[in-house]
């Protein structure tokens, strides 16, 4: 497993992650003719406990994704 060695500032274990939409989603758009969304990059905090990865609502929508609750 890649080891990643960071200063942990004030608001916790920041680092640059990038998103993209998931293989399956972009076959969907491409087979329907659709625009598929560019990755971008965004500051994400490290959870070593967490069990799911979650996005703000705001970048689900500018990637046109759903959104779930």
């Amino acid at each position: 497993m890649p080891r990643l060695e960071w200063p942990i500032g004030p608001n916790g274990p920041i680092i640059d992650v990038r998103i993209r939409i998931g293989a399956e989603h972009e076959e969907a758009l491409a087979s329907g003719g659709l625009p598929i969304p560019q990755a971008f990059s965004v500051a994400g905090l490290v959870d070593t406990g967490a069990q799911m990865t979650a996005i703000q609502q705001i970048l689900a929508q500018r990637m046109q994704l759903p959104v779930h609750d």
